[in-house]
């Protein structure tokens, strides 16, 4: 995705994730992701190239069971964006959060704008479980994490 693309943001779930994390875990992250409609936040590219991060992404996905063609080509909606780091001050992945309100406009590495009001859960927990519980417990976007998990379940 764009920049653009990843400002317009503004209301819903994100998941920040890494290369770091273990495979597998992020494997079913990234697909469980796509069938909830919830963008992955990469802090930058992997290696410093856009082409090295789309191989490591093809090779972590390979063939998932039950997409080809051009839903496969969809999967793991993976937005690279260091400024939505900085404005949540992620440091630990996987981080998920449920934002009422978009994502501030600004420019430059050097953003540090206030985040949008949000619910924050952080673990390596599976996506289901952190809808849930920010659907359950969060006080400033509990209808955006619901909706995510309705769809999730509903692809499953």
């Amino acid at each position: 995705e764009t920049r653009e693309q990843a400002a317009n943001t503004s209301l819903g779930v994100i998941v920040f994730a890494s290369f770091s994390m273990d495979e597998a875990a992020l494997r079913a992250l990234v697909v469980d992701a796509h069938y909830a409609g919830v963008p992955i936040m990469l802090r930058g590219f992997s290696e410093g190239s856009l082409s090295t991060t789309a191989a490591r992404m093809r090779s972590l996905l390979g063939e998932v069971e039950g997409l080809s063609g051009p839903e496969a080509e969809f999967l793991g909606g993976v937005v690279i964006d260091p400024r939505a780091y900085r404005i949540f001050n992620v440091e630990d992945v996987p981080t998920f959060i449920a934002l009422d309100g978009p994502l501030p406009d600004c420019d430059g590495l050097d953003c540090s704008a206030p985040p949008p009001p949000h619910d924050r859960l952080s673990g390596n927990i599976s996506l289901a479980a952190a809808l849930q519980a920010l659907a359950d417990e969060g006080d400033q976007a509990t209808q955006y994490a619901q909706a995510a998990y309705v769809r999730l379940e509903a692809a499953r």
